[in-house]
């Protein structure tokens, strides 16, 4: 009995203990349940929010388009107004309202800000530092014994103080005062030595000491390969200025109408600019200083073969060919004039024009051209002049005005007014001539 007893004891616990694990299970299922509910709550939420973004952001990226479109439409009708009063058109460029710069200090955060800021101070005042260090150091030896024993002369012991750098430039007396040494001190701190037209190789840029011995090793080692190469190069910028100055290339340079700059310089080159009668570049001679090299060179030549020309210092036929083929001296207004001339050549050789003009008993008279205007009198077969059309030089645009150079008007104000006339005339015509009235 007592053994029957504690089976079913065992029963009862088993029985309870697999419904306490079915109400864990259940109450776990319940939970996972509840949570993923919560997160799909949230996650449509953030979709909305994204829709709600794109739909703004569409939004306003039409209305900037449709802005655009109205610009460009009002564009349009400005220039209309314009021909009309007889004035030059504008071309209006909307294209870089699509840049939008949306950044500013409000999207980036208070840390990063700060961690920004602080790292700039603390690199701009490491490099303050470094420079004032050697900034004394450098003019501590500017009146060292080693730069007069080399022949060169400081040109300023307060040095010249440019964009990014402190300069303290050296001269050489033997080679007409020509500058061929600087010692530059960036504000970062950082030393160049720059040369004629090299630097010198420097093992430390952030400390005197090191570059000073550099310096010395060049005065010392390449100072005199220096002053060959320099030399060389004024022989060659004599040279030049001699054959620009020659018969032949002034004659050229006179029949073309251009000019030429005095001698100009930069870190690798001498050279002359050529210049067109409104002062625009054409072209360059230049000599070079790492080579004495001398070329002639065409910003926009004729030829788009035409590479260089080497110059050997005389006006060579080669030279004087290029000078007068492939430079184009012409302004901005002869060229567009060519162009509209051009263009009003070949309409009226076009062979439908030809042929229209003649079943209309129309011919165009011989062009003229004053200071202001090129003329084409259109004739009828009588030979009397009824309209002259012309290329107003100042807007660059064809007009037409009568024989007498009354009524100025644009081709299409003046076909308009013609055809307005003609349906004037066809309504009076339809007029009666006498009306009778009776009581």
């Amino acid at each position: 009995m007592a053994l029957q007893s504690k089976k079913t004891t065992d029963k009862l616990k088993k029985l309870v203990n697999r419904q306490r694990l079915q109400n864990v299970f259940t109450f776990a299922l319940g939970g996972l349940l509840l949570f993923q509910m919560v997160q799909f709550y949230q996650f449509r939420e953030r979709l909305a929010f994204i829709d709600d973004l794109y739909d703004r952001n569409t939004t306003v990226l039409t209305d900037l388009n449709k802005g655009k479109e109205y610009l460009s439409s009002f564009g349009g009708d400005l220039n209309e107004i314009r021909q009309f009063l007889l004035l030059p058109t504008k071309e209006y460029d909307f294209s870089d309202m699509d840049s939008v710069d949306l950044a500013s200090d409000d999207t980036v955060d208070l840390n990063t800000q700060l961690f920004d800021f602080v790292s700039s101070l603390g690199k701009y005042e490491q490099n303050e530092a470094l420079y004032e260090a050697n900034l004394v150091a450098v003019k501590a030896s500017l009146t060292d014994p080693v730069w007069a024993a080399s022949g060169l002369t400081l040109v300023s012991e307060d040095g010249q103080a440019l964009d990014d750098r402190m300069e303290f430039s050296f001269m050489d007396a033997s080679l007409g005062g020509a500058t061929i040494l600087k010692v530059d001190l960036g504000y970062d701190g950082l030393f160049g030595v720059p040369l004629y037209y090299r630097e010198v190789e420097l093992t430390d840029r952030s400390e005197w000491a090191p570059v000073f011995e550099d310096v010395q090793e060049f005065l010392k080692e390449d100072l005199a390969d220096l002053r060959l190469s320099v030399t060389a190069v004024n022989t060659a910028r004599e040279s030049l200025k001699t054959l620009l100055a020659s018969t032949e290339v002034q004659k050229v340079l006179k029949d073309k109408e251009m000019a030429l700059s005095g001698e100009q310089e930069n870190d690798e080159t001498y050279f002359y600019q050529i210049r067109n009668s409104q002062l625009a570049a054409l072209g360059a001679f230049t000599v070079f200083k790492k080579d004495g090299r001398m070329e002639f060179s065409v910003d926009a030549p004729a030829d788009e073969d035409f590479d260089v020309l080497i110059l050997d210092g005389t006006a060579s036929v080669d030279l004087l060919a290029a000078l007068q083929s492939e430079v184009d001296a012409r302004t901005d207004s002869q060229k567009k004039l060519q162009e509209k001339k051009a263009e009003m050549e070949g309409i009226m050789a076009d062979r439908a024009f030809v042929v229209t003009l003649d079943k209309l008993g129309l011919h165009f008279g011989p062009v003229t051209e004053t200071a202001t205007q090129v003329q084409y009198p259109l004739l009828d077969l009588a030979g009397t002049t009824l309209r002259i059309i012309f290329i107003d030089k100042a807007a660059m645009e064809v007009k037409v005005m009568l024989p007498d150079g009354q009524e100025v008007q644009t081709l299409s104000m003046a076909t308009e007014e013609l055809s307005t006339s003609s349906k004037k005339k066809a309504w009076i015509c339809l007029i009666p001539s006498r009306v009778t009235l009776t009581s």
